[in-house]
């Protein structure tokens, strides 16, 4: 159930549904529908990755793409989505936050990423697991 809203750049009113309505969401899909946690982080992943493409265009393997990944599974399909766009040429930097209190399910994630992924300069940042309008709890 929405609990409040946000606007778009373009001025579009879109609902937000809160932390506690997407928990029990995924505990349904997990539940009911089948997919595990893993193929949820995976999926999302996957979404994020092809839509970084799309945002950044034909050029995008010449800019690096940061990715700030929560502790919980939603970190887990930034770190998904940072795999999917490194295989595939791009140039990322992930970031992780509380790398010590990692969920059971994000080292997981993290365990597939290459070992070289770092830099000092973005253009594009993934934000995955963080309300993105409190920067401060990432």
């Amino acid at each position: 159930m929405p609990t409040g809203r946000f606007v778009t750049d373009n001025g579009m009113a879109v609902p937000a549904v809160s932390a506690e309505t997407t928990r029990e969401a995924d505990r349904i899909a997990i539940g009911e529908q089948a997919p595990n946690l893993f193929q949820m982080m995976e999926n999302a992943g996957r979404s994020m990755a092809l839509t970084a493409i799309d945002h950044l265009g034909p050029g995008w393997r010449d800019v690096l793409i940061a990715v700030l990944a929560g502790r919980g599974g939603n970190g887990g399909g930034g770190i998904c989505a940072a795999r999917h766009l490194a295989n595939h040429g791009g140039d990322l930097m992930v970031v992780l936050a509380e790398p010590d209190r990692l969920s059971p399910v994000t080292p997981t994630a993290a365990s597939c990423l290459p070992e070289d992924l770092g830099s000092e300069r973005a253009e594009c940042a993934l934000q995955a697991g963080s309300d993105p309008r409190r920067p401060d709890r990432l």
